[in-house]
C-alpha cells in the first residue's frame, strides 16, 4: 500500500514541503516470496535563496541569472546553475513572465518584468566618463568610472567630489583606456589594481552625493541615499544598468542594481545597449495590447490602461509613429479563451482607445505623434507670431510716445 499527502502550490502541481513517499511493493509466487521495500524521500524541494540581482529586464534583453542562488531545502550547500533546467522565456513579450526551474523533479520558480525602459532603435556614441559601479564593504570602499568613448582619457581634468557636512575632494593623474575602467579604493589589499588612496579615514556613509566634476563642472552623480534603503547598514555595492549609456545629472534609482556584496564584476564593466528595430518595438507593444495587459481588463480597467500607458511612453517616437500610422501589421498570440489568434494593430488601437475612455483618458493615442508634432509647431508659430506682434506693439508705442515727447519739446 502507499499514502501520498500532496498539497497544491501556487495552483502547480508542486511538491509540498516535507513531503514523504513511502511505495511498499510486494512480489509472491507460488513457492518463494520476495518483498521490496523502496523509500524515496522527496522532502528536499527546491528553495531559492537570492533571486538574480536584476528582474526588471528591457525588450530584447538575454535572461539574466547572475546572482541567483537556489540550493536543496535541506542541504545548505548550493547548487550549480549548470545543473538546472529552465523554462523558455521569451524577450520580446512585453510583461512579467515565470521562470520555471527544474533539478532532478524539483521545481520552483521566480518572475521577470520585461519592459521598454532603456531600450533604443539605435546604437549611441558614447561621449563622456561615468560612475559605473559603487561599493562600501567593511569600512572600505571602491569606485569605478567608464570610459566607453572611442578615446584614451587623461583624469588630469577630473575629480570626485564627496558632498556632505564637509566637502571632499579627490583628484587623478591616471588615464582610461577607450572601453576600459579605473578604480578608486582605501583598500590596498583589493585585486585587480587600483588606485589606492592612502587617506582611509574616508567615510562614504558619512556624504550624500558622489559627484563626477570635469574642470569643476558636475559630470555624473550618485545619491548615497540608495545605500540606507538598500541595507540598513549602507553597506553594499551598486552596479550600473549595463544599458546606461552616459552620465546623469539627476540620480535615477532604476540606473542602478544592488548586488548585495558582489564585487566581482569590479574593473570589467561593459555597455551592452538594448536595442530593437522601430517595427519590433511596435509589434511587441500591439503584443502587450492584445495578448498581455489588454486582455481580460474588464474587471480592472484603469490598472489595465495605466499599465499599457506606462509601456506606450517608454517606446521611442519613431516606434509610437509606427504603431499609430500602420493599422494594418498582423501580430499573433494566444487569447482570452487559450486559442491562437492573429490580430492587427488596428484591433490593439481599438482596445486601448476603449480602456483609455473607460478611464477617463479619451484622448490618449488618437493622434499620432507625427499629428501631435505637427500641432505643437503650429502652435509654436502661432505663439511666435503673437510675439512678434506684441513686440512690435510695444516698440510702436514707445516710439509714437517719445516723438510725442519730442514734438511737445
Amino acid at each position: 500500500m502507499f499514502k501520498i499527502n500532496f498539497k497544491n502550490r501556487n495552483k502547480n502541481v508542486f511538491l509540498k514541503q516535507k513531503v514523504f513517499l513511502f511505495l511498499f511493493v510486494s512480489i509472491f509466487y507460488s513457492d518463494k516470496g520476495y518483498k521490496y521495500l523502496v523509500k524515496a524521500d522527496l522532502s528536499n524541494n527546491l528553495q531559492i535563496v537570492n533571486k538574480p540581482y536584476n528582474t526588471t529586464l528591457s525588450l530584447g534583453d538575454e535572461l539574466d541569472l547572475d546572482g541567483l542562488e537556489i540550493k536543496l531545502e535541506n542541504n545548505e550547500n548550493l547548487l550549480s546553475l549548470d545543473g538546472l533546467t529552465f523554462s523558455s522565456f521569451d524577450n520580446n513579450v512585453l510583461g512579467k513572465q515565470d521562470i520555471h526551474i527544474n533539478y532532478n523533479n524539483y521545481v520552483t520558480s521566480f518572475n521577470v518584468e520585461i519592459t521598454n525602459k532603456f531600450v533604443k532603435n539605435y546604437i549611441p556614441s558614447i561621449k563622456e566618463l561615468f560612475i559605473s559601479e559603487i561599493a562600501i564593504i567593511n569600512g572600505f570602499f571602491l569606485i569605478e568610472i567608464y570610459n566607453g568613448t572611442l578615446n584614451n582619457v587623461n583624469l588630469n581634468e577630473y575629480k570626485i567630489t564627496l558632498d556632505g557636512p564637509e566637502e571632499t575632494n579627490i583628484s587623478f593623474i591616471n588615464n582610461i583606456e577607450s572601453k576600459g575602467t579605473f578604480i578608486l579604493t582605501n583598500n590596498s589589499n583589493f585585486s585587480p589594481p587600483a588606485d589606492y588612496i592612502e587617506d582611509k579615514e574616508i567615510n562614504l556613509k558619512t556624504y550624500t552625493n558622489l559627484i563626477l566634476k570635469k574642470n569643476d563642472a558636475i559630470i555624473d552623480t550618485f545619491n548615497m541615499s540608495l545605500f540606507t534603503e538598500s541595507n540598513p547598514a549602507k553597506e553594499g555595492v551598486f552596479r550600473r544598468n549595463k544599458h546606461i549609456s552616459g552620465p546623469s545629472f539627476i540620480n535615477e534609482a532604476e540606473e542602478w542594481i544592488y548586488v548585495r556584496q558582489d564585487i566581482s564584476n569590479f574593473g570589467t564593466h561593459t555597455y551592452k545597449g538594448a536595442f530593437i528595430s522601430i517595427e519590433e518595438q511596435a509589434k511587441a507593444f500591439a503584443h502587450y495590447v492584445m495578448f498581455g495587459a489588454g486582455m481580460f481588463a474588464s474587471e480592472r480597467v484603469h490598472e489595465a490602461f495605466l499599465s499599457l500607458r506606462s509601456e506606450f511612453e517608454l517606446m521611442s517616437i519613431d516606434a509610437k509613429i509606427y504603431f499609430s500610422e500602420n493599422k494594418s501589421v498582423k501580430i499573433t498570440g494566444i487569447n482570452e479563451r487559450g486559442v491562437l489568434e492573429t490580430v492587427t494593430f488596428l484591433n490593439a488601437h481599438n482596445r486601448i482607445s476603449l480602456l483609455a475612455s473607460k478611464s477617463n483618458y479619451e484622448n490618449f493615442i488618437l493622434l499620432s505623434p507625427k499629428d501631435n508634432l505637427r500641432e505643437i509647431n503650429f502652435s509654436v508659430i502661432i505663439l511666435s507670431i503673437l510675439s512678434i506682434g506684441a513686440y512690435l506693439v510695444l516698440y510702436l508705442s514707445l516710439h509714437y510716445k517719445a516723438s510725442k515727447n519730442n514734438l511737445e519739446l
